[in-house]
């Protein structure tokens, strides 16, 4: 087989815990032309990945708000028209929907390979696939994934996720180089990433400030407070005031100079996001709280990712993420958490993680 063409549209963690599929494809498949399409705000970021070939990306989003729209029909025809250059070997579509089914219909291929209706988001995805496969739901996201493939071609082999390091602009590669300057005398670094699209995955500032003291006290560390838009600016700025001497905030950073950062990294403290899923394509430690999504499914694979996990006071029971993530009026599972239950859990990560780089 010669070409593949993925499907994974959004969002960006999701985009992200795709990536071990195309080491599994540049492995088994070193010449192959493997293009990926997705929306137009995750198109930079899978770009910069070294193993694919092309990015195809759409507004499928904005198609849905405009759908009878002049300019949804010229966009629409656009893609079909691009998708009649190129015959693929194999689409892989793993966003499961009824969007990504359309998407997949428009492109040219002998094998549509999904879910099965137990694994599938939407049913009608189904009707758009040749060869469906299922899914553990208790698996890690990664392996789901990376599943379907092996499914599709009968292999068991033993998984194998390697870091990657995707690609930075040369003014971007100048920054690091001024950066990485002032961080030679630094302390055990700890990249601080409290944001999260979603509400209910946040800390409590307190929580945030309780916690990073204590790892003060214990540690010789020095902070790096990341931020992506002014409502967390102004969270990073007022946490980096507690530790003056020792923090300081980073902002205006695309995902992969950001990944490229958390290589210079001795730990990097998260919650379930995408600034997460970024460090688990890197070779450096991460230690993360969860609450409406279990770590099992979502946090990074290897030894070197701990996570803890809130409960959730009203006993509701899931398999991946929690039912009503987006509308829990009291997000209890995250807030009801105590400085003394992450320091526990932190210590014994610490020992494991950060002694080592101290030595070195």
């Amino acid at each position: 087989m010669n070409s593949f063409f993925i499907i994974k549209t959004s969002a960006i963690g999701d985009v992200i815990q795709t990536f071990p599929v195309l080491e599994y494809l540049r492995r088994k498949f070193p010449s192959s032309r493997i293009d990926w399409l997705v929306e137009k705000n995750c198109s930079a970021l899978v770009a910069s990945h070294p193993m694919v070939s092309r990015v195809v990306s759409v507004d499928a989003k904005g198609w849905k708000k405009k759908m009878f729209s002049r300019q949804t029909r010229q966009e629409i025809q656009e893609y079909r028209s691009s998708m009649k250059q190129v015959k693929y070997d194999v689409v892989f579509d793993f966003q499961a929907n009824t969007k990504s089914g359309f998407l997949s219909s428009c492109v040219q291929a002998e094998k549509k390979v999904g879910f099965d209706s137990k694994g599938v988001a939407e049913w009608p995805n189904l009707l758009f696939t040749t060869d469906r496969f299922s899914r553990r739901e208790e698996e890690n996201i990664r392996s789901q994934y990376l599943g379907l493939v092996k499914s599709f071609f009968s292999e068991q082999e033993e998984e194998f996720f390697s870091p990657i390091r995707l690609k930075i602009t040369e003014q971007e590669e100048m920054r690091k180089s001024e950066w990485i300057g002032s961080l030679q005398k630094k302390p055990l670094r700890l990249m601080i990433t409290f944001g999260s699209k979603w509400p209910n995955k946040q800390l409590s500032f307190d929580l945030w400030k309780g916690f990073l003291e204590e790892i003060a006290k214990q540690w010789d560390v020095y902070f790096f407070f990341v931020f992506g838009g002014v409502e967390e600016r102004g969270f990073a700025e007022k946490l980096s005031s507690f530790f003056p001497e020792t923090s300081q905030c980073i902002g205006d950073m695309s995902l992969p100079f950001w990944q490229s950062l958390m290589y210079e990294m001795d730990g990097v403290l998260s919650v379930d996001s995408a600034a997460l899923h970024l460090c688990g394509t890197t070779t450096t430690p991460s230690f993360s709280i969860f609450g409406p999504s279990l770590s099992s499914v979502y946090r990074p694979l290897g030894m070197q990712h701990c996570s803890i996990q809130g409960e959730c006071p009203y006993g509701m029971r899931f398999s991946s993420r929690c039912p009503i993530l987006r509308s829990c009026k009291l997000p209890r599972c995250m807030r009801d958490l105590r400085v003394e239950q992450l320091m526990r859990r932190f210590s014994v990560w610490a020992d494991e993680n950060l002694t080592s780089r101290v030595s070195n």
